[in-house]
């Protein structure tokens, strides 16, 4: 199968993407790359901003190249990691973008942190279609940070959710499957985030296989009440601060940096 992976240059897409590339070592694979996930508010950048060098020490480390590297030297040892091209989205939707997408004639492509939308003329370049690993239950936490305002609102439970990509709406596609487990409130945002990933890849390589050996994947529209969440205002974040929550905590960065 040939498969185009949409994903965002982070240590968690570094994290998945490593996992998703050990799962499935025969697949003919390329990589194209955001380097954002949307635009953070400017009233929160102050506080975010120790999670985003938090984020790229780890993913320097994790990649074994020095600290100070620049996206260049960065995509070049994920590409050795991984045994497949790499390169920048030149915007996905653009008419670069669909030639990047046309020129690797993808069976499917899957999206993993990606940091564009989506528009029809880019989700109809695959052949069997657009799968989304989102990192939040579906519909509930629908948007960027889900395991942020799951923290903050006091859920029990995280999860992950393969849907597929339809059309251009956010994590609003039919849902394949959804993986659960209970929400450690002693550990970091970053920490939270990380686990999801061995269930949620295993959850969309089953599904990645499923479709290679020319089965039908499980299908169902979201249930439950829909909600959207952007980035975190400042008051959100004093909130989060205030009910005793990390977004990232210094100390354990080396333990999440082995992938489990």
């Amino acid at each position: 199968m040939r498969l185009l992976v949409l994903s965002n240059l982070d240590l968690p897409s570094a994290w998945a993407l490593s996992a998703l590339r050990v799962a499935l070592p025969d697949a003919d694979m390329a990589l194209v790359l955001s380097t954002r996930v949307g635009q953070v508010p400017s009233e929160s950048q102050a506080l975010l901003s120790p999670l985003a060098a938090i984020d790229r020490v780890g993913l320097c480390r994790y990649l074994k190249v020095s600290e100070q590297s620049q996206n260049d030297a960065l995509l070049d040892a994920l590409g050795r990691r991984l045994d497949c091209p790499v390169s920048l989205s030149p915007g996905i939707n653009r008419a670069e973008g669909l030639a990047l997408i046309a020129s690797f004639d993808p069976d499917l492509m899957v999206s993993i942190r990606f940091g564009e939308i989506l528009k029809l003329p880019a989700i109809r370049r695959a052949r069997r279609g657009v799968l989304n690993l989102h990192s939040g239950r579906l519909p509930q936490l629908r948007g960027v940070m889900a395991t942020f305002w799951a923290m903050l609102n006091g859920d029990a439970l995280l999860g992950m959710t393969v849907h597929w990509i339809e059309d251009s709406g956010i994590d609003a596609g039919t849902m394949v499957t959804q993986t659960r487990q209970p929400l450690r409130r002693d550990a970091s945002y970053l920490a939270n985030t990380l686990s999801l990933y061995p269930a949620g890849v295993c959850a969309l390589v089953e599904a990645i296989k499923a479709l290679g050996a020319g089965r039908r994947l499980p299908a169902r529209l979201p249930r439950g009440e829909a909600r959207y969440y952007g980035y975190p205002t400042l008051m959100d974040l004093e909130r989060f601060a205030a009910a005793g929550h990390q977004l990232v905590d210094p100390r354990d960065i080396e333990s999440l940096l082995v992938v489990q």
